[in-house]
């Protein structure tokens, strides 16, 4: 009969169920099933909770190792040379002075089916190779190890154990069937510990999704946190966690020392290295959001060989399970650290009063970084995307030197970071915080600042005030700064400011202004090989193009920016050749494609994940389902794009969404119209939830391929009047001004204005207003209809 563990003996109770680790638990239990597996060990921060996985495992399995399961906890072991005395001990041996304790262990075990768990072994790795022969000469034994650092056996396997998953939006092996993350059950429970009434509600949940983010998911910043129930509401407990290693602290007395507080636990692993470890983990701390190998080696000095002191002493940090390595863009690692640990290392930094240096060479790194990774300068074999998510990576660390630059007083390193950072902010929707810290690096940059310093940060302030929409300031300072380009030869600037004053004269429908300087642009890119600038100037003379009525100049540079962007891997220029595609397809009468543009635009900015570019797809998309009849999918459409300014914080009347003011109100007035005022405003909330792949699914639903290229009849008396009379001529009938039907059709309120003009002369007749009720008597209007 088989012997049945309710309990192994020696084996510690778990008195609360473990939540989140059925996954580990499962992987874990294959394992050491396996022949060729005899030592697994747990490795990861301390506080994770590596010793009750530990436990549950040893609990689970005892069926399966029908002679013993025994545990040995070595946390108050300093000495290696006695581990093996220390493991016999639990197991019983009584001291014999006539044979060593390593040899007395493999008698005892030899033959035996059993488990050994050895509990906080980081201390011990040195007495591995007493491990290794227990497990040589013991072919039953498994062994089963949990560890802050590797043993580094050749048998040994090792199992990550990372903290629990926060967010309760995450994938659904994150959460349980009661919803929210793992992380926020734990705290549920250890909360109702402290205060039995305490209840998890939908209510409080991004209240406690909130706090076990700011702790990383750790289980013992969780359960110390939770404790802080009993004096503090839960807001109080979130704002109070900016000091985390300070809250964090009284935990149960019968715990051990080192996992009553947070700052125990990572002291615990931080006295375990050596001196040179110990210098770079509080260096590191200084980082945000992450780091490559080349800025550790510049925070910390190392001048060797391919940082390769640095790397060394790295490795030990992520064997230790206080640095993470990760994947970075372009096959470039990168590494993380908890935000615990990187509140303690700042800690350390200050208390030996090297924080000041420390954050120096960060700013410098970064101010180097900046000149290097300016986003458009797209070099041979590179790709745009690629540079600029290498940027978008970064950004923490920029946000963290620009502000240290700025506290400290160092004028000239701002401007020279902020300057850089032009066509990041710009592509990226950072305007706000952009040209705040270039108004600051300008202000305050010294009189004898190098004149291409100013000049690099008044071009990138000049872009973000046209995309701001303060075109007249953004101007001024254009002409400004391409007087400081010329006297430095600095040929790109001088691109630079032709290409941008062209935008600004197109926002402001100054047609023979705006063409003739994105075209001297458009020249000069090309001369300097500068490819993503010229793609973008065909962009511009596109939109220019449109606005003054040439249909096939527009189309012509359209594809040529599409070309190149495509060429080098420039995603936002190829979505943007799309969006002027889709435009170009409305005024030539060809929905379908309008619909495919528009859907392509979508899907290429949602690769790069840039969701406030997608407004004006959305607001096309909207736009034909209102025109064909799908007025619940217009309305959800519409809530889409509301959704999206309202998180990206732009308005809709911005210069960002230069042809959406129009198109919303006449979405609303058609879509409100078919489905009266309670229906459309449902849908229009719906929309602000839609998923991404709905809106591809309206897309496909609404593509009005029946009615692709001209129609097979005409109207009668539709001759009279050309295509674009004939549109113009049904929005004036909808009630649309000249201004809205500018918007509508992405053309200028002059060029709107002359057709109308040109209308009333063809029909004969003085106001609009006769001109909509001759074309109904003439059949050139169609009727009104009210089907979907």
């Amino acid at each position: 009969m088989t012997r049945r563990f309710e309990t192994p003996p020696d084996l510690p109770r778990l008195r609360t169920p473990l939540i989140g680790r059925d996954a580990e638990m499962s992987a874990l239990e294959r394992l050491l099933q396996r022949d060729d597996v005899p030592l697994v060990t747990l490795i990861g921060p301390g506080g994770v909770g590596k010793t009750r996985l530990a436990v549950a495992i040893a609990d689970r399995m005892g069926n399966a190792f029908r002679d013993a399961v025994w545990f040995v906890d070595l946390a108050s072991l300093t000495d290696p040379t006695v581990m093996s005395s220390s493991i016999a001990r639990n197991l019983g041996l009584r001291e014999n002075s006539e044979s060593s304790v390593l040899h007395r262990l493999i008698d005892f075990i030899r033959d035996r089916r059993a488990l050994l768990v050895l509990d906080n072994f980081e201390r011990l790795t040195a007495a591995a190779g007493d491990l290794a022969a227990l497990l040589t000469n013991c072919p039953n034994l498994k062994v089963l190890v949990t560890s802050r650092v590797p043993l580094h056996l050749s048998e040994e396997q090792l199992f990550r154990i990372a903290p629990l998953p926060v967010r309760g939006d995450a994938s659904a092996d994150g959460e349980d069937r009661h919803g929210g993350s793992f992380a926020a059950q734990l705290f549920a429970q250890r909360a109702r510990m402290i205060r039995a009434e305490f209840a998890f509600t939908d209510e409080n949940r991004p209240l406690v999704e909130a706090i076990c983010r700011r702790i990383d998911g750790l289980p013992l910043a969780i359960e110390l946190a939770a404790a802080r129930c009993s004096a503090l509401s839960l807001p109080e407990i979130r704002d109070r966690l900016d000091q985390s290693l300070t809250l964090l602290t009284h935990g149960p007395r019968d715990r051990p020392e080192r996992l009553t507080s947070l700052r125990s636990a990572i002291a615990w692993s931080y006295n375990l290295l050596g001196p040179d470890e110990q210098r770079l983990l509080r260096r590191l701390s200084v980082f945000s959001g992450g780091w490559t190998l080349a800025a550790a080696a510049a925070v910390t000095g190392d001048t060797s060989p391919r940082a390769n002191a640095t790397l060394e002493s790295l490795t030990v940090l992520v064997d230790a399970s206080l640095v993470n390595p990760s994947d970075g863009v372009g096959n470039r690692p990168r590494f993380t650290m908890l935000e615990t640990i990187r509140e303690f290392g700042l800690e350390q930094l200050k208390e030996r009063e090297e924080l000041e240096t420390a954050m120096a060479a960060h700013a410098t790194f970064y101010a180097a970084f900046g000149d290097g990774h300016l986003p458009n300068r797209v070099g041979s074999g590179e790709r745009f995307d690629d540079r600029l998510r290498r940027v978008e990576v970064e950004w923490p660390n920029c946000r963290t030197a620009l502000a240290f630059l700025a506290e400290s007083g160092d004028s000239l390193g701002l401007l020279r970071l902020a300057g850089a950072l032009g066509q990041f902010w710009h592509f990226q929707n950072r305007f706000r915080e952009g040209r705040a810290w270039l108004e600051r690096g300008l202000a305050h940059a010294p009189p004898e600042a190098p004149l291409d310093l100013v000049t690099r940060a008044k071009s990138s302030l000049a872009m973000l005030l046209w995309s701001q929409g303060e075109i007249e300031q953004a101007m001024v300072l254009i002409r400004d700064y391409r007087q400081f380009a010329e006297r430095l030869g600095d040929r790109i600037r001088v691109a630079g400011s032709f290409q941008t004053y062209g935008l600004c004269a197109a926002a402001l429908e100054r047609w023979e202004e705006a063409f003739p300087a994105i075209e001297r642009a458009c020249a000069l890119w090309i001369e300097l090989g500068a490819r993503a600038e010229e793609s973008s100037a065909h962009l511009a003379m596109s939109t220019i193009a449109m606005g003054m009525g040439d249909e096939e100049l527009a189309l012509a540079e359209a594809q040529r920016a599409l070309e190149i962007a495509q060429a080098l891997g420039h995603t936002t220029n190829q979505a943007r050749a799309r969006l002027s595609l889709a435009r170009l397809a409305r005024v030539r009468r060809e929905p379908g494609q309008a619909v495919a543009s528009y859907r392509k635009a979508l899907v290429l900015w949602h690769g790069i994940d840039t969701n406030w570019w997608k407004v004006d797809p959305l607001v096309g998309l909207a736009e034909i389902a209102a025109e064909h009849g799908y007025a619940v999918e217009a309305a959800k459409l519409l809530g889409a794009s509301d959704a999206l300014i309202d998180a990206e914080a732009v308005s809709g009347t911005s210069y960002a969404f230069p042809f959406t003011k129009a198109a919303c109100a006449r979405i609303d007035a058609i879509a409100r119209g078919i489905l009266g005022t309670d229906r459309f405003e449902s849908a229009r909330r719906d929309g602000r939830t839609l998923a991404f792949d709905d809106v591809l699914l309206i897309a496909d639903i609404i593509s009005p391929t029946a009615t692709n290229g001209a129609p097979t009849t005409r109207l009668a008396g539709a001759d009279t009047l050309s295509v674009r009379e004939l549109d113009i001529l049904k929005l004036a009938a909808g009630g649309l001004t000249d201004e809205e039907i500018a918007g509508t059709l992405y053309l200028s309120r002059r060029t709107v204005s002359n057709h109308v003009s040109h209308i009333l002369a063809k029909l004969g007749v003085a106001t609009r207003g006769k001109a909509v009720a001759k074309a109904g008597v003439m059949g050139i209007l169609p009727p009104l209809s009210s089907d979907r």
